[in-house]
């Protein structure tokens, strides 16, 4: 006898693999109930909406009184106030005058930009800078910029992606490149996608650019990025686990880069916390005083969100005249129904 797979119990189980499942019902401080970041909540509502079809949302819209999200999607399907940029980046401690700086200062470097990869850390990366960019106004702020990758984008992967996607053309494929808004064009005067892994005939002044304006940046597999560290081309790997990420210049070690092992992810703080790497990228790329094309080792930041923002994560982030929360705490534990 063949058994039926269903394509919904194969989303279920993944998302309930990697994310931490919140019910807002059972959230004991009440008077936080409006003030919470709901991203966190999500992967529980669509997981519970796939157990009990028209349960998960219509419970969550009976028990919310109200709160904001980050990610498009969440505040699209869950119909509530989505956070502008500006907020999110005062949450972290930033004015609109820090990040204009920032942007003009990375934008005088006249970089060339190739990421690898357009999972979590490339597709969060480009949100972020566009949505900065578009907020202070400074676009084109890399003369060039590639876009790597083979994959397709999944449903339980898109619940860490901060944006909509959208068709850039005809094929309406899947594929991560083929689904990023045209929008993020702006942020570089030259913009390329290529819906294939990178290889080491990319790097070539005919291919990603010149080699001493261009750097490599992304969290590939680990064969692409022992190849990618030993190439002429300056790789900066950018890998997150838990609360923590790092950046790492040309890693020669593979044990001594981060590596994405993470447990599951509160999609709130995941959100903020790539928010924050891309800051930081920026602004080492706004100091950096390393020459371009080297093969150097070279640690650039190790950080941990929960420490960085500790007090934030249990007084709220002051975000203009609103305090927000990131919850956390106890998760709960869904299955599927046991079928006969």
């Amino acid at each position: 006898m063949n058994k039926t797979i269903k394509l919904n119990n194969l989303i279920f189980e993944k998302v309930k693999f990697r994310y931490d499942f919140f019910d807002i019902a059972r959230t004991n401080d009440r008077n936080r109930m409006s003030r919470l970041l709901l991203d966190s909540f999500y992967p529980y509502i669509l997981a519970r909406e796939i157990v009990a079809p028209n349960i998960g949302i219509l419970s969550f819209l009976a028990t919310s009184r109200d709160g904001y999200a980050i990610s498009e999607r969440v505040s699209e399907d869950l119909s509530c106030k989505k956070l502008h940029i500006s907020e999110l980046v005062t949450m972290l401690g930033y004015t609109k005058t820090d990040i204009s700086k920032l942007l003009q200062a990375v934008k005088n470097k006249e970089f060339g930009l190739a990421l690898v990869g357009l999972g979590g850390t490339g597709s969060n990366f480009l949100h972020w800078v566009f949505q900065m960019s578009e907020w202070t106004g400074k676009d084109r702020i890399f003369q060039s910029a590639h876009a790597y990758d083979d994959d397709d984008f999944d449903i339980p992967n898109m619940l860490r992606i901060p944006f909509i996607p959208e068709f850039r053309n005809q094929m309406q494929t899947a594929k991560k490149v083929d689904c990023l808004p045209r929008k993020f064009d702006k942020i570089a005067s030259r913009w390329f996608t290529h819906p294939a892994r990178m290889e080491r005939k990319d790097l070539t002044s005919n291919g990603v650019g010149r080699l001493d304006r261009t750097i490599v940046y992304g969290a590939p597999d680990i064969a692409t990025r022992r190849w990618l560290s030993d190439s002429p081309y300056t790789f900066i790997a950018a890998t997150h686990r838990d609360s923590e990420f790092s950046l790492v210049e040309n890693p020669a070690v593979d044990d001594e880069l981060m590596m994405e092992t993470y447990g599951k992810i509160n999609v709130s703080k995941f959100l903020l916390n790539h928010l924050t790497m891309t800051i930081k990228f920026l602004e080492h790329l706004r100091d950096r005083d390393r020459a371009c094309g080297t093969t150097d080792e070279h640690s650039i930041l190790r950080a941990n969100f929960d420490e960085m923002y500790a007090t934030q994560l249990a007084d709220g982030f002051k975000a203009g005249s609103k305090k927000l929360f990131i919850h956390s705490g106890v998760t709960e534990d869904l299955n599927l129904p046991e079928e006969n």
